[in-house]
């Protein structure tokens, strides 16, 4: 479910109407406000971008794999 009132500033809707689709995720959301990137390509570049924080944060603090608890029952 899409919240009703996706405005901008200026009281225009942040979806654009050529690109609203209720069959697409987010409703189109993407594709507006992402030159016409899709979902899939939005999520991937996101996807690597969190790759690419994780492996700074990890290169700057050392981390005992073996004192992690992994069973949280």
């Amino acid at each position: 479910m899409m919240h009703y009132d996706l405005i901008d500033k200026k009281g225009s809707p942040v979806i654009l109407q050529k690109f609203y689709n209720p069959s697409l995720p987010m409703y189109g959301l993407i594709e507006s406000c992402y030159d016409g990137m899709n979902y899939n390509q939005y999520f991937d570049e996101l996807y690597k971008t969190s790759q690419k924080l994780e492996d700074y944060l990890l290169s700057l603090f050392t981390i005992n794999y073996n004192s992690i608890c992994w069973d949280w029952d």
